[in-house]
């Protein structure tokens, strides 16, 4: 399983999947087998063991997407597999007024291509959404819980439409009240896309769900020991329905001091003659 999906042609600099195996093989093994079969444009960097609880998909809090927009006049050979090739001025002033729209929680079926079966609400919630400048690169960043299918690409498209000056601020911001699957874009060039980090719990951010900071397990006990008490006591719990009850109703408490009266102190008392 993957934590994120991605089109043919998308690019992937840290994508995350997680599988199920018995093997006792440890996890550099993995790596070093795994890339002799794969094919050149793919490697696995990382492996580590994980609880039965870990959901590579469930458990991310956040996915970051770069997209590279290439604004010459001529086309580049080195980045053609890399970036899409828009000759026209872009207005990015413009187009981060645009972006300002997609922060915060809303309904984005509209930036959808379509809505698949399993999708049960189009509402997302994105985090950042800003352009910058390179040289002749302009980069558009975006970082949300998750995103609907051909979101990232639809955005884009739409952004650069406000650029090139043929949509104004105001008539993407309407895209959204709409909720017209499709509307958005044109559908930039998979090319372009990148998917850049899948962020978890834990991990610390600088400002938004992206940017990762790791925070080490000495740290995270000076500073959080209930937090990783909890996740330690809810990976030995059975995965039934009475385990999934007991991590609902699992609470850590520092010290002495328990609001259960049960697990009062009390004094003992020394019987007399």
């Amino acid at each position: 399983m993957a934590a994120s999906r991605t089109d043919a042609g998308v690019h992937a600099r840290e994508q995350v999947v997680n599988f199920r195996t018995k093997s006792p093989l440890p996890p550099p093994t993995f790596i070093k087998g795994l890339n002799h079969y794969l094919p050149r444009d793919i490697a696995v960097k990382a492996a580590f063991r994980a609880s039965d609880s870990f959901n590579v998909r469930r458990s991310a809090i956040s996915r970051e997407y770069n997209y590279y927009i290439l604004n010459s006049p001529t086309r580049s050979p080195l980045r053609s597999s890399f970036s899409s090739l828009v000759p026209g001025h872009l207005d990015i002033g413009a187009m981060n007024q645009a972006c300002q729209a997609l922060i915060g929680k809303h309904d984005f079926a509209s930036f959808a291509t379509c809505i698949e079966a399993g999708i049960k609400s189009t509402i997302r919630n994105v985090y950042r959404a800003e352009i910058e400048k390179d040289g002749d690169l302009a980069i558009f960043n975006i970082v949300a819980n998750s995103f609907l299918p051909h979101q990232v690409r639809n955005t884009v498209g739409a952004l650069i439409e406000v650029g090139l000056g043929k949509m104004t601020v105001d008539e993407f911001r309407s895209i959204f009240d709409a909720k017209r699957p499709g509307l958005a874009g044109p559908t930039a060039p998979a090319c372009g896309l990148c998917l850049m980090r899948i962020n978890y719990p834990h991990y610390r951010h600088s400002g938004y769900p992206g940017g990762l900071k790791s925070i080490t397990l000495e740290k995270m006990m000076q500073t959080h020991p209930t937090r990783v008490i909890e996740h330690a006591v809810k990976g030995m719990l059975p995965h039934t329905r009475l385990g999934a009850s007991m991590k609902k109703k699992l609470r850590v408490y520092v010290g002495d001091v328990h609001p259960h009266p049960a697990q009062t102190k009390t004094t003992p008392i020394k019987e007399t003659k």
